[in-house]
């Protein structure tokens, strides 16, 4: 009995950093992307809509619809957007503490 548990406390450590190696690699690519994806709406789209704009062409809806996003650049109103996404990380963690929102398709006890 003594020699398990002596195996499992030296397990542990491991096991531990393991799990936090594994939390690691998801958090960069999901940083690099997001970098990505803000450096396309600062430098690339203003460019691509300011091509739009010379041009003078009736512009696909989905066209039209990203332009219309990217007026609402964080220049503008940046701050409303922190704010909803700090109110929408308040609300999911506080619904994560229900056990049937954390639990789809279990019934609370």
């Amino acid at each position: 009995m003594l020699g398990s548990l002596a195996d499992y406390i030296e397990n542990v450590p491991g096991c531990s950093r393991r799990c936090t190696l594994a939390f690691v690699y998801p958090a960069i690519v999901t940083l690099v992307a997001l970098a990505v994806v803000i450096g396309l709406l600062t430098y690339v789209v203003p460019q691509v809509v300011q091509v739009f704009a010379n041009t003078k062409q009736k512009l696909p809806f989905l066209t039209v619809a990203l332009i219309a996003l990217f007026g609402l650049r964080a220049a503008t109103y940046g701050w409303i957007v922190v704010v909803a996404l700090g109110v929408a990380a308040f609300l999911w963690k506080g619904a994560l503490r229900v056990p049937a929102v954390r639990l789809p398709g279990t019934s609370a006890s």
